[in-house]
């Protein structure tokens, strides 16, 4: 029995696609038992953008979606269906961070960051050993769950309040100081599971918050 698994990532930011037709071919591997599979937008596709096709058949389009999939042997018997989610959609997302830190890095575009897949995209289905297949029930729906704060957020919204101080910054056309921006850098990268790059943006950030501080003669 296998576990098949399919995210289409919806990118904030256009990727770069060339091919002989209207396809870019597949990257397809395997890693530690799992066979992965990343598949692009062919043209003229919805979330893409054509942009040329050269005299020798070469055609050239952007788009803002890649899909992933992954496939894995489970034990027909004692499995956790949310564990085998949640261990998937781990794998996954490492798999389209290195793949986006691969494109940032080899095409120079620093425009480029990390993005998580949305759980809620995630599909799963079962593969028999007799080549049948079984769609597996979406994640549990936690917003049921979710509690709401006992007072409105007044401190982290716009609201009466707040406004003044934007209009402080803005009147003043105030620059927020830069280790303070770069440990909230820090903090999103750190979401998006990049490690050490937060450490050394905190580390800079604790330096230079550091350098602010001491009094200079």
């Amino acid at each position: 029995m296998r576990l098949i698994a399919q995210a289409l990532v919806r990118l904030p930011f256009t990727l770069d696609f060339c091919a002989v037709g209207s396809e870019a071919p597949a990257i397809e591997w395997q890693r530690d038992g799992i066979e992965f599979a990343l598949r692009f937008p062919p043209s003229l596709t919805e979330g893409t953008c054509g942009k040329s096709i050269y005299p020798d058949g070469w055609a050239w389009w952007t788009g803002e979606r890649i899909v992933i999939e992954a496939g894995l042997p489970i034990d027909p018997a004692g499995n956790d269906l949310e564990a085998l989610r949640d261990r998937v959609l781990r794998e996954m997302n490492q798999v389209v961070r290195t793949f986006l830190n691969s494109y940032r890095l080899r095409f120079h575009r620093p425009d480029i960051h990390s993005v998580p897949i949305d759980p809620a995209v995630l599909a799963l289905v079962l593969e028999h050993d007799d080549g049948s297949r079984e769609s597996l029930p979406d994640a549990v729906d936690t917003l049921s769950h979710l509690s709401l704060p006992a007072e409105p957020p007044l401190d982290s919204s716009v609201n009466e309040t707040t406004i003044g101080q934007f209009k402080h910054d803005l009147e003043g056309n105030v620059e927020q100081p830069v280790a303070a921006q770069l440990a909230l850098d820090a903090e999103w990268l750190r979401s998006l599971g990049e490690h050490e790059r937060a450490s050394a943006l905190e580390k800079l950030a604790s330096g230079l918050s550091h350098s602010a501080a001491t009094p200079t003669n």
